[in-house]
């Protein structure tokens, strides 16, 4: 390690014009040393602390709260968009699986043993729920005859004479599907 012996004059009281010379001797970049010319005790110079003082942790804290806030709300409409999404998916499998028996029975398929009757065609063998709205997870079917309207607190609606099948929620952009 290289040592730098310097000599600079510095001022001992504010009041005096008195001026000495000390020598610098730098031993590390961390520490520094003021030795006297003229023998005196060595006097230290504290080392540089390393860290994060508390506004810059808060302005951390803050930017980052920012951020969260900003992408929080995206991560809930992916969530929503998943489950309409899924429900759709759900609501197409049914109507394909009613299609289907009519095709090999020549009738729509029971209101009564809808989920029963279409388990041979369901993925899996479960008639599946729901997963927007009011009615999420329940997969029970409300039969109607005529033009659909929503009622009753069921999961899913069914026309066993037309084979019409709906999502029976009061929000009309789920009904619509």
């Amino acid at each position: 390690m290289r040592k730098f012996n310097l000599l600079f004059r510095c001022r001992m009281t504010p009041n005096t014009h008195q001026h000495h010379e000390r020598q610098l001797e730098m031993v590390t970049s961390t520490r520094v040393v003021f030795t006297s010319l003229t023998g005196a005790p060595p006097m230290y110079v504290a080392k540089k602390r390393s860290g994060f003082t508390l506004i810059e942790l808060v302005i951390v804290v803050l930017v980052l709260g920012i951020i969260a806030a900003v992408a929080a709300p995206k991560l809930f409409d992916v969530t929503t968009d998943a489950r309409e999404n899924g429900t759709r998916q759900s609501l197409t499998t049914i109507r394909n699986a009613i299609e289907l028996y009519r095709a090999t029975s020549g009738s729509y398929p029971p209101a009564t043993t809808l989920a029963t009757s279409l388990r041979s065609s369901l993925q899996g063998g479960t008639f599946p729920s729901p997963q927007v709205g009011t009615h999420v997870d329940d997969n029970s079917v409300r039969s109607f005859t005529g033009t659909f309207t929503v009622s009753g607190p069921n999961g899913w609606a069914y026309n066993q004479t037309t084979g019409e099948f709906y999502l029976n929620d009061p929000n009309s952009e789920y009904s619509a599907w």
